[in-house]
């Protein structure tokens, strides 16, 4: 499961950062991220870097942010990151079947 999340991720990132989708708002229907309401209030530079750091997270073996750990992601399945980028709240990042979620974490 973790390979077929890993891969929905760097696709749906990929596009997202290539199409330029961090200057929209909220749900963004052609690759199924949705934007929760604080984050779609980013700018779209903040915005620009949770998508390329949720493009590049890796898995870790130390609770860390902007990885996949145990704190975060216990069963292995790269469904959750905890994702902290300077000058950005703390967001998370969440994948639900084909749709991933980003969210401040005063949102989950």
């Amino acid at each position: 499961m973790s390979d077929v999340n890993d891969s929905l991720r760097r696709r749906l990132f990929s596009e997202a950062l290539e199409k330029r989708l961090y200057e929209k708002e909220n749900m963004i229907p052609d690759v199924c991220l949705r934007l929760s309401f604080d984050v779609s209030r980013f700018s779209s530079d903040a915005k620009k870097k949770l998508f390329e750091t949720c493009l590049n997270l890796v898995e870790s073996k130390k609770w860390e942010p902007n990885t996949f750990n145990y704190a975060c992601d216990p069963e292995g399945l790269h469904e959750m990151a905890t994702i902290k980028i300077d000058d950005v709240p703390k967001c998370f990042m969440k994948i639900d079947y084909d749709i991933i979620t980003l969210m401040t974490a005063d949102e989950y």
